[in-house]
């Protein structure tokens, strides 16, 4: 296994088992429906910019 990971980390500069080397998901800008402020997110669908303001949102209902 060793040997293999050297041969695919030669072909491809990293290697196949190091899922932080995979490029960071796509960020969307948004404006929080809470609190107002413009937050980016991975979600393109996504209301609140935080945890905290999701459920300060749900409480306040």
């Amino acid at each position: 296994m060793r040997e293999y990971q050297r041969r695919y980390k030669e072909q491809h500069g990293y290697y196949q088992t190091r899922l932080y080397d995979k490029g960071r998901k796509k960020q969307y800008a948004i404006t929080c429906a809470h609190c107002g402020r413009e937050a980016p997110v991975t979600k393109a669908s996504a209301q609140y910019c935080s945890h905290a303001c999701w459920y300060e949102a749900k409480k306040a209902k």
